[in-house]
C-alpha cells in the first residue's frame, strides 16, 4: 500500500480528514448495536487474552512445524496447515494462561492476578 501510494502519502487534505472522521463515526454509532454479536465478542475475547498469545505463539508454531509435510500432503495451498497450526495455538496459549493462574505464577511473571480472561465476561 505504500508503495503504491507513495506520492500522496505525505499530502494533506481536508476531505481525506473529514472522511475518516466520518467513517470513524459511523464505526462507533454501530459498535452499540453489533457489540452483542458472538464474532465481535470472540475477536474482543482474542484481544483481551493476547498478551499470552504473544508471548506463548512462536513455542507452539515451532511444535507444529514436523507435521507441516503430513499437512501439506493432504492440502497442497498450506491452508489446512494454516488453520490446524493457528487453531492449536490459540487453544494451547490459552490453555497455558489458565494453568499459570491456576499456579498463581502470572502474579510475578506478569505482575497481574488474572492473566486468562473468560468469555463470559468479555
Amino acid at each position: 500500500m505504500f508503495f503504491y501510494t507513495q506520492s500522496t502519502i505525505y499530502t494533506f487534505s481536508p476531505v481525506e480528514v473529514i472522511n475518516c472522521l466520518v467513517v470513524m463515526a459511523i464505526l462507533w454509532s454501530l459498535s452499540n448495536s453489533i457489540s452483542n454479536l458472538w464474532p465481535i465478542r470472540a475477536v474482543a475475547w482474542i484481544g483481551q487474552n493476547t498478551l499470552i498469545i504473544l508471548l506463548l505463539h512462536a513455542f507452539f508454531i515451532i511444535i507444529m512445524k514436523p507435521s507441516k509435510t503430513l499437512f501439506l500432503n493432504i492440502d497442497p495451498s498450506g491452508i489446512v496447515y494454516s488453520v490446524v497450526a493457528t487453531t492449536f495455538t490459540l487453544i494451547m496459549c490459552i490453555l497455558s494462561s489458565k494453568i499459570l493462574d491456576t499456579l498463581r505464577i502470572s502474579k510475578y511473571l506478569f505482575n497481574t492476578d488474572k492473566l486468562y480472561k473468560s468469555f463470559k465476561s468479555s
